[in-house]
Formats: C-alpha cells, sequence, structure tokens
C-alpha cells in the first residue's frame, strides 16, 4: 500500500491542499 501512496503526495492535489490552506480559500482537488 505504500508503493501505491507515495504518488499522492506528488500529485496536483497535494499540493492544492497546503496551497489552499494558505490562500484562506477550500481545495478545489482534482483527483488525479
Amino acid at each position: 500500500d505504500t508503493a501505491n501512496g507515495i504518488p499522492v503526495f506528488l500529485s496536483d492535489d497535494a499540493k492544492e491542499g497546503p496551497r489552499a490552506f494558505k490562500e484562506k480559500r477550500a481545495p478545489n482537488f482534482q483527483m488525479k
């Protein structure tokens, strides 16, 4: 399962969460 989880951390969605928090807006996940 760990190998399958690693790409999530490299995805745009993984960056979108902290970016949205920093910009004080709701995250817009693309599920990619």
